[in-house]
C-alpha cells in the first residue's frame, strides 16, 4: 500500500525547495506527523539538485543521535522528490534568540552542547569499510537548529553536508563556496575550505547571537567578511570589538568559550566534543532554568508555518527514480518548468567575484541576482561574459596606446629640431639598505608665456630657418651633489618592514612576484607565509604589512599553520 500524505502548513522555503508539516497515513491505519521536504518544481530536471537530496537522505539514515532528526523515507510526492523526516514541535534557535525574554544562558549552553555532540558523532561515525564518515555540515546557523517544546534540540538541513570518505551522488565544484555568509568560518574563503572546526565556528556564532541578540558579523558585506577572513590581525581586532557587546552579566567563562570558538585559526578552536563537554560543565554551574524547564514554560504556536500551494491536499507517494533515471520515465504526463529557480544555495567565488589567489583578497561585491539552479550551467555564462569583457578591455587598451603613439609622433614632427624628449623611468637599487629608492625624473618649470606671443615667436623662427626656442631652462647645479654630476633625479624612499623568523623552520614571504627569505627587510603590502617543515615549502597564512610595521613570524613543526605578531 502506498502511503498518503495530508499536507499542512509550509514551515519554510529555501533555494532547493519547501518544507511542509504533514500527516502520513501508512499500512494498517497507522498515522504519524512528519516534516516533508519537497524539491523545487523548477529543479526537477536538475540531476545535481536531485542527487543532493538523495545524499541528504542517505546521510541522515546513517546517523543515530538524539540531536539529529530521524529520516523516514526518500520518495516522490506531488511529482516532486521528497525527503520525509521527523517533525519537531517548537521553534528554530533564531526565533528563540529574538524572544522577549530570549532563551536563558543555561538553556542556550545546553542547546550548543547538544549540537557539538551531534557534530562529533557525525564526524566520527564509522562506515562499513572501517573509515570514519568525517561529515562536515557546512551550514551551522540558528535557523538550522530546532528547539522542541519538550526541551529537545535538533540539528537540521544536511543538504550541503560533505563527507570525503562516503560515496555521494552529487559533487560540489572546486570553485564553489556553499553555506550562509554570516556564519562562515574564515578558512572557508581560503584554499583549504571547510574543515570540522568550521562547524565549531558556526556554533560559536550561534552562541554569540544567543548572548547578544545579533549575528557575530552583524551587517558586514561579502567584501568585509572576506577581508576579515584573510587578515588574521584585522579579524582579531574585530573579534575583540564584537565581544565588547556581550553583557557584563554573562560570566567570563562563557565569554571565553564563545571567544575560543570564534578564533581565526581553526586549530585554536575546541573540537566539537570539547565544546560539548565544556557547555555541559558550564551549564551545570549556572543557575536558572535548564532547557527542558524553559521550553515547557513557553507558548509554542499550535500550527507553525503558513498556508502554501499544497496546504490542505492529500497526496500519494510514487516510486523514486534510480540514480541517473529521470522523473519523466516514471511519470510520462509530468510537465517540468524549464525556467530558472530562485536559489541561494550556491555562492561561487569565480562566478560573481574575482578571487586573487596570490594576495588572498576577494574583489568585487556579490550582487543579488537570480542564479541558475544548476551551479555548473550558472557558472558558464558569467565566465563567458567575463572573457568577452577582458577581450574588450585589451582592445580598448591597444586603441588607447595607438592614439597616444600617433599624438606623440605628431608632436615630434611639428618640432623635429627640438630636444629629444626625456622618458621618465623608475629604477630600483639592487641592494637597498634603508629603503627602496625610487628615482623620479625632475623637470624644470616652463617659462610663463601668453599663447598669442608663443605662436608668433614659433612662426617667426620657422620662417627665418632658426631652430625653435628651448622649452625648458637648464637646471642649476645643486650644492648637495658632487662636482660633475647633473642633478636630474631625486630619490623618494619607501620604508621597509623588518620581518624576523622566531620559529624553528625556514620561512619565506611571497607576494607580488617576489620572494623574501626571513629574516629580511620587506616592502609593505600583503604576502603569503611559506614554511619548510622538511618536505618543501608549503603555503600557510597571509600577513599584511603597513608602512612602519615590523613583524615576528612563528612557524613550528608542531603546528600546521604559522602565526605572526605585528609591532
Amino acid at each position: 500500500m502506498q502511503r498518503r500524505f495530508e499536507i499542512g502548513h509550509c514551515l519554510g522555503k529555501g533555494g532547493f525547495g519547501e518544507v511542509y508539516r504533514a500527516v502520513v497515513h501508512g499500512s494498517g491505519g497507522l498515522e504519524h506527523e512528519v516534516a516533508i521536504k519537497l524539491l523545487h518544481p523548477d529543479l526537477l530536471h536538475n540531476e545535481v539538485a536531485r542527487d543532493r537530496m538523495r545524499d541528504e537522505g542517505r546521510l541522515l539514515s546513517r546517523l543515530n543521535h538524539p540531536a539529529i532528526v530521524t529520516c523516514y523515507a526518500l520518495t516522490v510526492v506531488a511529482n516532486r522528490i521528497a525527503l520525509v523526516t521527523e517533525f519537531v514541535h517548537g521553534a528554530d534557535l533564531s526565533v528563540c534568540c529574538q524572544m522577549n525574554p530570549s532563551i536563558p544562558q543555561r538553556a542556550l549552553l545546553q542547546v550548543v552542547g547538544k549540537m557539538g555532540s551531534a557534530l562529533d558523532l557525525a564526524y566520527n561515525t564509522e562506515l562499513a569499510d572501517g573509515q570514519r564518515m568525517e561529515l562536515i555540515h557546512r551550514d551551522i546557523k540558528p535557523g538550522n537548529i530546532r528547539v522542541g517544546h519538550h526541551g529537545q534540540a535538533f540539528l537540521l538541513d544536511f543538504g550541503i553536508a560533505r563527507s570525503d570518505t562516503m560515496e555521494r551522488n552529487a559533487q560540489t565544484a572546486a570553485d564553489l563556496v556553499v553555506g550562509s555568509l554570516l556564519y562562515m568560518a574564515p578558512e572557508r574563503f581560503g584554499p583549504k575550505g571547510a574543515v570540522s572546526a568550521s562547524d565549531v565556528f558556526g556554533l560559536g556564532c550561534c552562541l554569540y547571537e544567543g548572548l547578544v541578540g545579533t549575528p557575530f558579523y552583524g551587517t558586514s558585506s561579502l567584501r568585509d567578511i572576506s577581508r576579515l577572513s584573510n587578515e588574521s590581525e584585522h579579524f582579531e581586532r574585530f573579534l575583540q570589538q564584537r565581544m565588547t557587546d556581550v553583557s557584563d552579566k554573562v560570566p567570563k567563562s562563557i565569554q571565553d568559550l564563545c571567544r575560543s570558538c570564534l578564533q581565526h585559526d581553526p586549530e585554536n578552536r575546541p573540537t566539537a566534543a570539547q565544546l560539548s563537554a565544556e557547555c555541559e560543565r558550564l551549564s551545570d554551574e549556572l543557575g536558572g532554568p535548564n532547557l527542558r524547564a524553559w521550553a515547557r514554560s513557553q507558548q509554542w504556536p499550535d500550527r507553525p508555518g503558513s498556508p502554501a500551494s499544497l496546504t490542505g491536499q492529500t497526496l500519494e507517494e510514487c516510486p523514486l527514480p534510480a540514480p541517473g533515471e529521470t522523473l519523466q520515465a516514471l511519470l510520462p504526463d509530468l510537465h517540468i518548468n524549464e525556467g530558472m529557480a530562485q536559489t541561494t544555495a550556491y555562492v561561487s567565488l569565480t562566478e560573481q567575484d574575482t578571487w586573487n589567489d596570490e594576495d588572498g583578497v576577494l574583489l568585487g561585491e556579490l550582487a543579488p541576482s537570480v542564479v541558475s539552479s544548476d551551479p555548473v550551467q550558472s557558472a558558464r555564462a558569467p565566465r563567458i561574459l567575463a572573457s568577452a569583457m577582458s577581450v574588450l578591455a585589451v582592445l580598448a587598451l591597444i586603441g588607447g596606446l595607438g592614439a597616444f603613439s600617433i599624438a606623440l609622433l605628431q608632436r615630434w614632427s611639428v618640432d623635429a629640431s627640438s630636444e629629444v624628449p626625456t622618458i621618465e623611468t623608475v629604477t630600483f637599487q639592487n641592494e637597498p639598505r634603508a629603503g627602496i629608492v625610487i628615482e623620479e625624473e625632475v623637470r624644470q618649470p616652463t617659462p610663463v608665456q601668453t599663447p598669442s606671443k608663443a605662436i608668433k615667436e614659433v612662426s617667426k623662427r620657422r620662417r627665418s630657418g632658426k631652430p625653435p626656442a628651448p622649452k625648458f631652462e637648464s637646471p642649476e647645479p645643486s650644492p648637495e651633489r658632487s662636482e660633475g654630476v647633473i642633478p636630474t633625479k631625486e630619490p623618494a624612499r619607501v620604508s621597509l618592514s623588518d620581518v624576523t623568523n622566531t620559529g624553528s623552520v625556514p620561512i619565506e614571504l611571497r607576494g607580488k612576484g617576489k620572494t623574501f627569505r626571513l629574516p629580511a627587510k620587506v616592502p609593505f603590502g600583503s604576502y603569503w607565509i611559506w614554511a619548510d617543515r622538511g618536505e618543501g615549502f608549503v603555503r600557510s597564512t597571509q600577513i599584511t604589512l603597513n608602512p612602519g610595521d615590523s613583524a615576528q613570524v612563528i612557524c613550528t613543526l608542531e603546528k600546521t599553520r604559522c602565526s605572526y605578531r605585528l609591532k
